[in-house]
């Protein structure tokens, strides 16, 4: 999450840093593991 954070952050600041296909797939993946049912995680039990 944080490094979700911290690259629309630079995003915001230089847009130029941030590739847009760099940010399409943050955002993916974020929309994703929080639209994610719980306890369907991809971690093995310990």
């Amino acid at each position: 999450m944080r490094w979700g954070m911290g690259i629309a952050r630079q995003k915001l600041a230089n847009s130029e840093a941030v590739p847009d296909e760099l940010m399409g797939t943050v955002l993916s993946l974020l929309f994703a593991g929080a639209t994610r049912p719980a306890g369907t995680g991809t971690r093995s039990a310990p």
